[in-house]
């Protein structure tokens, strides 16, 4: 298969419906008896809160950060198997430090595949056709993934930021071209 017209989209949209599914496996979204104790449930956005308003406690705000047109080819010249860098930024407010660490950490764990069922390579989800699949020649997974607690709390909530570039890998050879 060959480039996906709007993958950039939904490369996004497959590292978030993972990242969201995988939180609502470990009872952080839609349960009652969320874990560590914590007091309210965790909802996933796209959008860094405002400074001035209230903040839902234990909000996961997805995000995308660097997106480079630096396109490698991999392996053999002229191989057509080629690879693309996304950064994704999770910044999460928790209702206090220790939920916020513990849903870091899961973030992480996630994200890293060290927690059952997760894994660090995942699919990528074609969503431009109706059902959905799995695009094939197209595979995600996820380096460099980082850790940090922003020096200035503007929030009320405690906040921690996790950091994650995920890898695009992709035939651009149309098969029996």
């Amino acid at each position: 298969m060959a480039f996906v017209r709007g993958q950039e989209r939904l490369v996004y949209e497959s590292v978030k419906d993972y990242l969201t599914a995988q939180l609502t496996t470990l009872g952080w979204i839609g349960s009652s008896d969320w874990p560590f104790g914590a007091q309210n449930g965790t909802t996933v956005t796209d959008v860094i809160p405002d400074t001035g308003s209230p903040i839902e406690p234990n909000r996961v705000a997805f995000t995308s950060g660097a997106e480079t047109d630096k396109e490698e080819e991999l392996g053999a010249a002229s191989g057509g198997l080629f690879s693309t860098e996304h950064v994704f930024f999770i910044d999460i407010f928790g209702e206090n430090q220790g939920i916020a660490k513990a849903l870091q950490a899961d973030v992480r764990a996630i994200l890293t595949g060290r927690l059952p069922g997760t894994n660090r390579y995942i699919p990528f989800v074609d969503k431009t056709v109706t059902p959905n699949v799995e695009a094939p020649g197209h595979l995600l997974h996820f380096e460099s993934v980082e850790t940090d607690t922003p020096l200035q709390q503007l929030y009320k909530l405690d906040w921690r930021v996790v950091k994650v570039t995920a890898v695009h890998e992709y035939n651009a050879v149309e098969v029996g071209a």
